[in-house]
């Protein structure tokens, strides 16, 4: 992997898909990154919060020409699979929330937009770009469940002290902590070192790429049993909401088809496939989450 450090930059998937279609030769593997993205973009319509210095983001170029267009979603659960599988060296319990969110009990540690080039019948590119929550503790924007590292590794000590964090908020709340004196939260704080971001960098993109080659090697179905086992809501019945009609249902996953379609079962027994944006999670705050 070749490994491009930008001080400051809009956007880490802009920049690569410019130097793309100026015809820049670039390696499969190749990482553009920077801790300054001052305008980070999510799914259509969606931006992505990072404070300058304390977090992550990215984006990695791959070549998946052997990959047919309708099996697509495999690169999705690749690079999900990566960061949770890398994120577990620092924290455990991490999932996936469907398609490709990285959420650990309901909060939102990672997100990505992929962007795909299609020449003919074929992939030629795969630009994925990634964002992860590492140092950062107070989030300003509207999201209602953004989580770090190092807010999981601060909360831990906490419950340790006694203290139990109220996690999930409405929009425009902060996370507060019951009964914490605040001399020991500042002291805690001060004492816990920040986390290299350049050193989750190297660990999920080794391990997105190894899984890379494993699927282009030995097929997707080993990646996507794993990808499946780490799904978020994977038990259960779980509240959601159908964007089309308003609908909300309490439903379980009962399958991921190899598109990217979810299925969803009723306790009615009733079964429906959604793709992206057709559904919505309620997380226990009473908010919903494409």
């Amino acid at each position: 992997m070749k490994f491009i450090h930008l001080p400051s930059v809009g956007s880490t998937n802009s920049e690569m898909l410019r130097r793309l279609e100026a015809n820049e030769t670039m390696e499969e593997g190749t990482v553009i990154w920077t801790t300054r993205q001052t305008a980070g973009r999510g799914q259509p319509g969606n931006s992505w919060e990072s404070e300058a210095d304390k977090n992550i983001s990215f984006s990695m170029l791959l070549h998946p020409t052997w990959l047919s267009p309708a099996r697509q979603f495999c690169l999705s659960e690749i690079a999900a699979l990566g960061i949770a599988e890398a994120l577990d060296e620092y924290f455990p319990d991490f999932e996936i929330k469907w398609p490709n969110d990285i959420y650990h009990d309901d909060r939102k540690i990672a997100g990505m937009l992929i962007e795909n080039r299609i020449v003919g019948n074929r992939l030629q590119d795969c630009v994925t770009g990634i964002g992860i929550n590492i140092n950062q503790t107070e989030f300003l924007s509207p999201a209602p469940n953004p989580v770090s590292l190092r807010q999981l590794m601060l909360e831990k000590v906490l419950e340790n002290e006694g203290a139990y964090p109220d996690t999930l908020q409405p929009p425009g709340s902060t996370v507060t902590l019951r009964a914490v004196d605040t001399g020991l939260l500042e002291r805690l704080e001060a004492s816990m070192d920040e986390i290299a971001p350049e050193a989750v960098l190297q660990k999920v993109c080794e391990r997105i790429f190894s899984l890379y080659r494993e699927v282009r090697d030995r097929g997707a179905e080993a990646v996507g049993k794993a990808y499946r086992d780490r799904l978020y809501r994977r038990d259960g019945f779980h509240p959601y909401q159908d964007t089309e009609t308003g609908e909300t249902f309490n439903g379980r996953v009962a399958d991921i088809a190899p598109d990217g379609r979810i299925t969803l079962e009723k306790e009615s027994g009733e079964k429906r496939q959604y793709w992206f944006k057709e559904v919505k999670f309620v997380l226990p705050c009473g908010i919903t989450k494409e």
